[in-house]
């Protein structure tokens, strides 16, 4: 269970830096 949980935040940490990097892609997903 804690591997899964492990997994989920370090997928979530990925996407926010993404966010942060790459803004402009969130704009262009819209």
């Amino acid at each position: 269970l804690s591997k899964i949980q492990s997994l989920k935040k370090q997928r979530l940490l990925k996407c926010q830096k993404q966010i942060l990097y790459l803004p402009n892609l969130r704009w262009t997903m819209k």
